[in-house]
């Protein structure tokens, strides 16, 4: 475990200083674009819809296997429950295949959110959170993002 630690920080450390470089910093604007999509795209209260977050790396951009991506619902009493996914890897490459820690093609992150039983017809915004982690192809600068979601949800 401890080894895992240090491997991280070394990591946290390199991508660090390599901000510090010229072209190595953090790019300009998002590094990549979140699709958030709602199925079905009505739903009746009391059952499930699922959450798809499609991740559409920008120009130079890879999207980092290891730590995973992470979709996160907060529950909002009276329309959904608390529901949260995380995918990826567990597990930091072998050092000798650094290349295996990046996504070739980013697969949609899903996730089933309950409808509550109660919940009043209409159109709906319900917050979420989404992390993942990326590098800059050209410069190696690696990071963390977080982004705030706004999930449409049309009750019936």
């Amino acid at each position: 475990m401890r080894t895992r630690s240090a491997a991280v920080f070394v990591f946290l450390v390199v991508s660090a200083a390599l901000a510090g470089i010229p072209g190595g910093g953090k790019p300009a604007g998002d590094p990549a674009k979140l699709v958030v999509t709602v199925r079905p795209t009505a739903a009746t209260p009391g059952e499930a819809v699922e959450v798809v977050v499609q991740v559409e790396p920008n120009p130079g951009i890879k999207v980092n296997r290891y730590p995973k991506m992470k979709l996160q619902v907060p529950a909002t009493p009276g329309l959904v429950g608390e529901a949260e996914v995380s995918v990826g890897s567990s597990e930091m490459p072998p050092e000798e295949h650094p290349e295996a820690n990046y996504y070739k093609t980013v697969d949609p992150v899903a996730l089933k959110v309950a409808v509550d039983p109660k919940a009043p017809k209409g159109t709906h915004k319900v917050a979420a959170k989404f992390t993942y982690y990326y590098c800059v192809a050209a410069s190696g600068y690696c990071a963390p993002e977080r982004a705030s979601l706004t999930i449409p949800l049309q009750v019936r």
